[in-house]
């Protein structure tokens, strides 16, 4: 039984408990949005966000994701998480040269030790200082092939392409203003904090929402049939992430509603009768921490929906 409904323009990833008090704040005491600054009972949400100390996790259908909340941030500071600034990763082109500088030093440093010590240039096995000469050689050629190794393999920035088609921004003119502008936050959230590119809602038979890139000449009055995917997400009530969509048979059932050239799409469904579909021009275009928000969304329009 759902405790409230919920108003336009919530965010259920940003939350302050009621009646919780402490460093500990519960999405199912209530949801404070930024944009609206009204309270949203979040009972009926899959979705429960938890901020245990100065950490924020988000819990989305099973899915446990440390996040630093794109909410919480403006709405409680107190409770912000700061982001956390990995040297490694910042210097990592630095780094991979490492095994180069001590596998030269080395080799270099044994060498001239080698040179100005007096002793023979030719190996004699029998000499303790040429075996350990053989065995620092080693150790320095294996340095360097590994710092070598190191800055030939890096990893690959996932494939980027613009999606092609017709830039569009259609709501179904028979939803009441407040669905209706619940759809336009969704999509505008959307686009500009992920790399979505385009985003589809489709509900009871229904084309609600039709936003960003879209196939040329799509009819936008008309809702497309429903294909496997999106059939088994409504039934199952579990989302499906295509992250290559160049991998999945099954991408031709979005053709009608998305650019050919998609490289990855996001379903969630919104209850069992509509889905919210989200596209990206990039390749794993979608985060895990994406992923939970939009499926926090979803929850939510089912429940804004509902009231139609």
């Amino acid at each position: 039984m759902r405790t409230a409904r919920m108003s336009t323009h919530a965010c259920a990833s940003q939350c302050v408990g009621r009646g919780c008090g402490g460093p500990r704040v519960r999405a199912v005491c209530a949801v404070r949005c930024k944009y609206s600054g009204a309270n949203i009972g979040a009972a009926s949400l899959t979705q429960r966000a938890v901020l245990k100390g100065e950490g924020v996790s988000i819990k989305a259908r099973g899915v446990t994701l440390p996040v630093a909340s794109r909410c919480v941030a403006e709405a409680r500071p107190d409770l912000a998480v700061p982001e956390s600034k990995d040297w490694f990763a910042a210097n990592q082109d630095m780094l991979r040269t490492v095994p180069l500088w001590v596998g030269g030093l080395g080799g270099t440093a044994l060498l001239m030790n080698r040179a100005l010590s007096g002793i023979a240039a030719v190996s004699d096995a029998s000499s303790s200082q040429s075996r350990a000469d053989v065995l620092c050689l080693a150790m320095a050629a294996s340095l360097l092939l590994t710092g070598l190794s190191w800055l030939s393999l890096r990893s690959r920035e996932p494939a980027f392409v613009t999606l092609s088609g017709e830039d569009v921004f259609y709501i179904n003119p028979d939803l009441e203003e407040p669905a209706a502008s619940e759809l336009k936050w969704c999509w505008e959230a959307v686009k500009a904090a992920s790399r979505c590119g385009s985003l589809v809602v489709l509900h009871d038979g229904k084309r609600l929402l039709q936003a960003g890139t879209a196939p040329t000449d799509i009819d936008l009055t008309s809702a497309p049939a429903l294909g496997v995917i999106c059939d088994s997400v409504m039934s199952s009530g579990k989302g499906n992430y295509l992250a290559n969509m160049a991998l999945f048979p099954g991408r031709v059932e979005f053709e009608p509603v998305l650019p050919y050239n998609t490289k990855a799409v996001l379903v969630q469904p919104i209850g069992s009768k509509g889905v919210l579909i989200a596209a990206s021009g990039t390749v794993r275009g979608f985060s895990r921490l994406d992923q939970a928000w939009l499926a926090a969304m979803s929850d939510k329009l089912e429940v804004t929906l509902e009231d139609e």
